[in-house]
């Protein structure tokens, strides 16, 4: 990433993001990539884990994905992390 690009993401629930990464951890991710969405009440960050990123003898070919933001995770976030 360049030096001049700042990226600012506020009031991230941290017990959410704490549990997410615990749980991509858990499945044997050794990487993550973050995304975010400015929005006027509480700014949204997704959690991208690539297969690549995943210390796994698991066939999944899939990357997971699941978007933190106002409310708790669902139940089909912690799915996909858990399919893994």
């Amino acid at each position: 990433m360049d030096n001049n690009n700042h990226v600012t993401f506020k009031k991230i629930p941290l017990s959410v993001l704490i549990s997410a990464l615990h749980d991509a951890w858990n499945a044997g991710a050794e990487y993550i990539d973050l995304a975010g969405t400015p929005d006027v009440n509480q700014d949204y960050v997704s959690i991208i884990v690539k297969k690549e990123y995943i210390d796994s003898e698991d066939d999944n070919d899939e990357d997971i994905s699941f978007t933190i933001g106002p409310g708790p995770i669902t139940d089909d976030d912690l799915n996909l992390l858990s399919g893994m």
